[in-house]
C-alpha cells in the first residue's frame, strides 16, 4: 500500500500488548503515524501532550 501522502496520527488504545503490537505494526505499514496507550488514563495523557491528533 502507498504511503499516505499527510500524516495521519492514530492513537492506539489496549490493554494487550500483543494486540497493541500486531495493530501498531499494521498502522506503521499502511504509513500512520501511532501513539500507543496502555489504558485510558495513558491516552488522555498521550493526547493532551500531542494536542494535533
Amino acid at each position: 500500500m502507498d504511503r499516505l501522502e499527510n500524516e495521519i496520527k492514530i492513537l492506539l488504545v489496549d490493554d494487550e500488548d500483543d494486540i497493541r503490537d500486531v495493530l501498531n505494526i499494521s498502522l506503521l505499514d499502511m504509513g500512520y503515524s501511532v501513539h500507543q496507550a496502555k489504558n485510558g488514563n495513558e491516552a488522555l495523557k498521550l493526547y493532551k501532550g500531542v494536542k494535533t491528533l
